[in-house]
């Protein structure tokens, strides 16, 4: 068959012998005229004379640059900025431009580079949420404090109500002379478990103190703190240091109702000591 020479089938495109082409000058013209209008000379120009990154202080990022920022390895960003001068003792700081997170609107920030790293850290998903009010614009930083203060009321709230709970559970199971430990509580974690309970200790107080003694001796909360200075004392008197019958001692009554935070109340003395003691 014969083939044209102007014509090669595997190219499909029209070539000379001397293998001119006159797609592929217009290809080159076009190519040409697309890199001299989309390539900024002067940016590049600054980038090849900079001897150390060539954004300086006070310099605007734009959006774009922003978002090119944190698709790229922070050594490679930190490399586009210039380096405080020694004289210097401000710290460099940068408008950039970024997106409200909340509305999407493009706003600008004063940045120092820390904050422009934590920025691009959060962008990127790296930071918790509660970081999200440094990014939003005003309208929604305002909207946002009005949902953080009511999400506060409500946790406030919440705790109130947790509160109030465990304090009734304290006072029906600690504070009933009818009520007994379970056995399978080891004798070190019943003082702790009392100790650490999120009640309120002011009405636990109050309770105590309407209680009759005789009946508060035998609480569990009691016996509960009288094992614990009994045992803080090795178990022996603390005036004869005798390992007798021992039982715990007010030294005064001016926290009762919150000896659990009053040990240096309380001391473990024996019989003999402790009748001792009365009688003078």
């Amino acid at each position: 068959m014969f083939e044209c020479p102007l014509y090669h089938s595997s190219t499909r495109k029209y070539k000379h012998e001397s293998g001119f082409s006159p797609y592929n000058e217009v290809e080159r013209i076009v190519r040409g005229l697309f890199l001299f209008y989309m390539i900024d000379i002067d940016l590049f120009r600054k980038i090849l004379s900079a001897d150390d990154g060539y954004i300086e202080n006070g310099d605007t990022i734009p959006f774009e640059l922003f978002e090119m920022m944190y698709c790229f390895p922070i050594d490679k960003v930190l490399s586009l900025f210039a380096k405080k001068k020694d004289k210097c003792p401000q710290e460099y700081n940068y408008d950039v431009q970024i997106r409200c997170p909340e509305c999407g609107r493009i706003i600008t920030r004063q940045f120092n580079k820390t904050g422009l790293l934590n920025a691009i850290s959060f962008y990127r998903g790296k930071v918790k949420q509660y970081r999200k009010i440094d990014y939003l614009c005003d309208e929604c930083k305002v909207l946002e404090g009005k949902r953080m203060e009511e999400k506060k009321k409500q946790e406030i709230s919440r705790m109130q109500n947790v509160i109030a709970e465990n304090t009734e559970h304290f006072i029906d199971n600690y504070l009933n002379k009818n009520k007994e430990w379970n056995k399978d509580v080891p004798l070190n974690r019943r003082f702790y478990n009392m100790f650490y309970a999120n009640v309120d200790w002011t009405k636990i107080k109050d309770f105590i103190r309407k209680l009759d003694y005789q009946d508060f001796l035998q609480t569990p909360y009691w016996k509960a703190i009288s094992d614990k200075v009994k045992r803080k004392a090795k178990y022996r008197c603390m005036i004869c240091n005798s390992n007798g019958t021992l039982s715990t001692h007010h030294r005064c009554y001016t926290h009762h109702g919150d000896e659990i935070h009053h040990l240096e109340d309380l001391i473990c003395i024996c019989q003999e000591c402790h009748n001792k003691h009365h009688f003078e």
